[in-house]
C-alpha cells in the first residue's frame, strides 16, 4: 500500500495542456484557455487570468 501511495504522489495534478507554458497570443486567446480550464482552476487558467486583468488596466 506504501508504493502505490508513493506512486500516486508522483503523479502529474494537472494534464499536459495545463502545464503548457507558451505566452498567450492576445485577449481573446487568454478568454479562449480560461474557457477550457475553468472546471479545474489549473495554473494555466490563473494565468489567462492574470494576463486579462492586466491588459484591461493597461
Amino acid at each position: 500500500m506504501r508504493r502505490v501511495a508513493a506512486g500516486l504522489r508522483r503523479l502529474e495534478i494537472y494534464p499536459a495542456a495545463c502545464r503548457w507554458t507558451d505566452p498567450l497570443r492576445g485577449r481573446s486567446h487568454a478568454h479562449h484557455v480560461m474557457a477550457i480550464h475553468a472546471g479545474h482552476r489549473c495554473p494555466r487558467y490563473s494565468m489567462a487570468a492574470e494576463y486579462v486583468e492586466a491588459v484591461n488596466w493597461s
